[in-house]
């Protein structure tokens, strides 16, 4: 709302509230004019003038009419009337959005000022008739602006050799019907044809010398994707082999080795117990051959033909076996534990770290060893044992380059000197684990007269 001053102090703008309420206040006498204005809408009186303004004036309203507005609404479905949900239809021009079909097709965009629009469908996999519907000034509700959506089909394969199933490269696919095209099977044998429409089409596979199986697809009419049309070629009635034997310098057969031929064809196959190889039915073009087996090298290290027209046999190889086992070097850690007085002390852990990491126990004469080390690095010897110390607490070998005996401990026990031995008067029968069973049954016979001597 604008105030304007003809002959006051003063003039403002205010703004209605959520009522439509406003207000001017603490005017001066004079003379004012009041005029409301808001985009797209017209009002009853445009405006109210004060002249002279010598009183309040209360009640001074004002009737205003809202911009008319219209609505865009319409379907997408398919050429057989087919619902199609998920199509984005998106607004643009003097307003900007979009929205998606439902499951009925349906789409709609209300409540639009007059102005200049254009709704565009789209969804993956589809294209639309028309592609998209503009509205120069829109002035009216717009009702069935419908869409035909058509849906993009394929059509992909393979084509192999017969019987082997060996993909064929370079075999020309076309394409004929409702659409056209040429598609060049790559080096897995794979064609496609894709972002068809629905109609009748033929898919022919062609190449100098092929014959096919089947000669062409049909499809009347392309209404789904497909998938595996699949070929299967035979190459030209000419054809040739490569043949020999693979054989060591003294003629025996070397079985099991791996033979690979490259160039206009390829694959690989073993040869048998007698040392044989075939390739056959390969049509005129260039080859190589290549055996292959671990441990062995071969001469010649492989034979070209550069432009094959004529079978070859007796493509021999020979054989020399190249590998050798050479045993590693190993070396020993030997020594003892033993106390004070030369008693070799059983039992002790003996860890071996650095180059591996292994332990083992000292034997009953405290002896302990470590065999076939291979490691030449660093080693820490380390003994434990319960109640004991040990000097040293560990021997370094820096690099085990020989065998090292006498890495010898000397074992203390917690009290500072040899463990003693005493003989216990009162043995109870459960404390009898181990020994010579005689020897446990005359035990109890001792305890059984000594409890009956003292019940007398």
């Amino acid at each position: 709302m604008t105030l304007t001053a003809g002959s006051g102090p003063g003039s403002g703008v205010t703004t209605t509230d959520v009522n439509g309420y406003y207000e001017f206040l603490g005017l001066s006498a004079g003379n004012y004019t009041v005029t409301p204005s808001k985009t797209g809408y017209s009002f009853s009186q445009p405006s109210r003038s004060y002249s002279p303004l010598s009183s309040n004036q209360n009640n001074q309203d004002f009737t205003g009419t809202p911009p008319s507005t219209f609505y865009i609404k319409g379907y997408v479905r398919t050429s057989t009337s087919t619902a199609v949900g998920a199509v984005t239809v998106a607004l643009s021009g003097s307003a900007t959005t979009s929205t998606s079909t439902d499951s009925n097709g349906y789409y709609e965009f209300a409540g639009l000022a007059t102005g200049n629009y254009t709704v565009t469908p789209s969804k993956t996999g589809y294209t639309f008739t028309v592609s998209s519907r503009t509205y120069a000034s829109l002035s009216g509700n717009q009702d069935n602006q419908n869409f035909t959506a058509n849906p993009l089909y394929f059509i992909i394969g393979n084509v192999v050799r017969r019987y082997t199933t060996t993909p064929i490269s370079a075999v020309t696919m076309t394409l004929s019907g409702a659409g056209s095209g040429v598609s060049t099977t790559d080096d897995t044998g794979y064609y496609d044809f894709t972002g068809l429409l629905e109609g009748n089409y033929t898919v022919m596979p062609s190449k100098t010398g092929y014959t096919f199986i089947p000669s062409s697809k049909i499809y009347s009419p392309l209404n789904s994707n497909q998938y595996v049309q699949d070929f299967e070629g035979t190459p030209p009635a000419t054809n040739y082999n490569i043949s020999g034997y693979i054989k060591n310098s003294s003629s025996a057969a070397i079985s099991a080795v791996t033979v690979t031929l490259s160039g206009s064809d390829s694959g690989s196959i073993q040869t048998d117990a007698s040392g044989y190889y075939l390739f056959s039915d390969l049509g005129a073009g260039n080859y190589t051959v290549t055996p292959t087996k671990t441990g062995y090298s071969f001469s010649p290290s492989s034979k070209t033909y550069p432009s094959l027209s004529a079978a070859q046999d007796n493509q021999n190889y020979t054989g020399t076996f190249t590998s050798t086992y050479t045993a590693p070097v190993t070396y020993y850690i030997k020594g003892s534990i033993k106390d004070t007085g030369g008693t070799g002390i059983a039992g002790v852990t003996v860890a071996l770290s650095g180059g591996v990491d292994i332990s083992t126990a000292t034997s009953a004469d405290g002896s302990y060893q470590f065999l076939s080390l291979t490691s030449s690095g660093s080693y820490t010897i380390t003994p434990a044992k319960t109640g004991y110390t040990f000097t040293p607490a560990n021997i370094i070998i820096s690099s085990l380059d020989s065998d090292f005996d006498n890495q010898d401990f000397t074992g203390t026990t917690a009290g500072g000197g040899e463990q003693p031995i005493t003989e216990v008067d009162t043995v109870k029968p459960a404390e009898f684990h181990f020994g010579p069973l005689g020897a446990v049954k005359k035990k109890i016979k001792e305890l059984k007269e000594k409890v009956v001597l003292e019940a007398q």
